[in-house]
């Protein structure tokens, strides 16, 4: 049933996009979503009786660079023996222009062969600014190619997790430049989180609050940040920004995670700034049915911050 849902919301919001974006002319932003039933049997779902999930959160990785291995490296020790049930890739998946088709060979230096040693693992990925100047189409159509990526749709809910855990991913770089997708795609994220029990967390490129280079993006924020509200999400994950950093929004926590292979210098002491450095990494984030903890670790696997909440108390 679950996946059904999805599918029919991916459907419906691709038809949306179709209709009001071809209508104004926004050129490649209507992005056809895998057709139910063709990709479903490609991921691994978690147990639904489990009652701990854990996995990576990391974005702008996509250089094939050394850095990029290091930190690849680290989050193979981090995951030995299969401790990490998924990732999620925020995004600026392939530099410096996205891919150019399915076939496009950067799928293997800079996806593919850098996360090899973490063998069969779903990595739940979502669009970058950097992935829409090339063929974004082949970002959601390599989900049917390859072993462990995953994308869907442009924005979708991550299929087959505990009821207790909802993951939903944005097409944040359409959100920012195309104003008629807003709406339709807070609709969707409403559908997909308000009254969901347990935790609700949401994951996209733009961060809605940053202290680097780029900071928090005010449409994205205008558009997603009543949803969070509204709907008790817990937490929002991003990238974009090549640091790392934890801020305590109002009502939410936001976690920047943009470090996976480039770094750029953060301000340290702005407003409900709770962490920041600029060091490569990654988040690996452990939830269960009454707990949340997100620790953010380097490029050799050494803990530098964590942060963790209990019960819903509220949500």
């Amino acid at each position: 049933m679950l996946i059904r849902r999805i599918g029919w919301l991916g459907l419906s919001l691709g038809i949306t996009l179709g209709t009001l974006l071809g209508a104004t002319g926004c050129k490649a932003r209507d992005l056809v979503p895998l057709a139910e039933g063709t990709w479903e049997h490609l991921y691994r779902p978690v147990p639904s009786g489990a009652t701990e999930v854990t996995f990576l959160a990391f974005g702008d990785f996509g250089t094939g660079s050394g850095d990029q291995l290091r930190v690849a490296e680290a989050m193979e020790r981090e995951c030995g023996a299969g401790s990490c049930a998924f990732a999620l890739l925020l995004g600026d998946n392939i530099y410096e222009n996205g891919v150019d088709s399915v076939e496009d060979e950067q799928w293997e230096s800079k996806f593919e062969a850098p996360y090899a040693g973490l063998g069969a693992m779903d990595f739940w990925a979502i669009l970058g600014n950097h992935d829409w100047r090339g063929n974004p189409q082949a970002q959601i159509d390599y989900t049917l190619r390859s072993e462990r990526w995953r994308m869907p749709a442009a924005q979708y809910s991550i299929p087959g997790l505990p009821e207790w855990l909802t993951l939903h991913g944005l097409d944040t770089d359409t959100i920012k430049n195309a104003e008629e997708y807003r709406e339709p795609a807070a609709a969707a994220a409403r559908d997909a989180l308000c009254g969901k029990p347990g935790w609700r967390l949401m994951f996209g490129h733009h961060p809605l609050h940053s202290s680097g280079h780029h900071g928090g993006d005010p449409d994205v924020r205008a558009t997603m940040e009543p949803v969070i509200r509204d709907c008790g999400v817990a937490a929002y994950f991003s990238g974009h920004d090549h640091h790392q950093e934890h801020i305590a929004a109002e009502g939410y926590e936001q976690f920047v995670q943009g470090a996976g292979a480039k770094l750029r210098p953060v301000d340290q002491g702005t407003p409900g700034q709770v962490f920041a450095a600029s060091t490569l990494g990654f988040a690996v984030v452990r939830a269960t049915p009454n707990s949340l903890q997100v620790s953010f670790k380097d490029e050799d696997g050494r803990l530098i911050y964590e942060w963790s909440a209990g019960a819903l108390a509220g949500r």
